[in-house]
């Protein structure tokens, strides 16, 4: 049996062991309780057999005591027992002092634990924030998108036969340019691989705004004549969303290749907002051969 056994089975506390062994050491109370990282009450209360000390800190306290070994066991048993008897009419008389100590008691670990809790905490109500701040923006944008549209519903002018027009000099609603600066007019050749570009202007004729939905230079072909809108489609490019105040005029522009021989048309067409296409007044068509 040790020194420190014959300690345990004497004193049988450990309060007493922890005392005696450091004042083996020449420590004081608080210079204990800086090498095993606790408060100075902590220390105080272990030696008054008032405080049960957690796991890190018994095995914290075994280290720092310098407890051989062959006591640790015994140590261990008096520090972390399976039952601990309460003396009932303490407890009233306790509560006062417990309540007023406990900031004193929380060890270092204790204190990070509850520093990373709070760190997690605000974390977490940050990105709640976060998301419902953007909840709310997608609301608040879908409302003012509903309302532009309800407005748009109500103010601008429905497309009627004669409210979108073709505007041109000389009567040419629709120029279509070769490369070198020349005119491609109505049953004209042009040769395989030439850039042309086509342009129309559109005026709004009435007193109110107009949403065009869609403006394009329909085009059909390569077929053999006669050409109709039956015939194959030749994609030209769309222009979407135009919104044209009254008089206000919108200038269409394309470039287009041609790569196949065979006959072709243009001509201006544009979709209201109903979805509906049609042609623009008045009907002009282009007629052309690739060759």
């Amino acid at each position: 049996m040790s020194q420190n056994d014959t300690f345990v089975t004497s004193s049988r506390t450990l309060g007493k062991w922890i005392k005696a062994r450091r004042e083996v050491l020449n420590y004081s109370q608080k210079t204990l309780a800086d090498k095993v990282k606790y408060a100075l009450p902590t220390i105080q209360r272990l030696e008054q057999d008032r405080y049960v000390p957690s796991v890190d800190l018994v095995e914290a306290l075994i280290r720092e005591l310098n407890i051989s070994p062959e006591d640790q066991g015994a140590f261990r048993n008096l520090a972390r027992p399976s039952i601990i008897p309460i003396d009932k009419s303490s407890i009233v008389s306790l509560q006062p002092t417990i309540s007023s100590q406990i900031e004193q008691e929380i060890s270092v670990p204790e204190l990070l634990y509850s520093s990373s809790a709070n760190i997690l905490t605000n974390k977490i109500q940050s990105i709640h924030y976060f998301i419902q701040t953007i909840f709310l923006g997608v609301i608040a944008f879908t409302l003012l998108f509903l309302t532009y549209s309800w407005w748009l519903a109500r103010s601008v002018q429905p497309l009627g036969p004669l409210a979108i027009q073709l505007v041109g000099d000389n009567n040419e609603f629709v120029k279509m340019v070769r490369a070198d600066g020349s005119i491609v007019t109505d049953k004209s050749k042009i040769t395989m691989g030439e850039i042309i570009t086509a342009t129309f202007i559109v005026q709004n004729t009435t007193s109110q705004p107009i949403m065009i939905r869609a403006i394009e230079l329909s085009g059909r072909g390569p077929s053999i004549p006669p050409l109709d809108w039956n015939s194959p489609i030749f994609p030209s490019g769309i222009d979407r969303n135009i919104m044209l105040q009254p008089s206000e005029t919108y200038k269409y522009t394309m470039q287009k290749t041609f790569v196949k021989t065979g006959h072709y048309f243009f001509e201006p067409t544009l979709q209201d907002v109903n979805g509906k296409w049609g042609g623009i007044q008045p009907f002009t068509r282009i007629n052309f051969e690739v060759h």
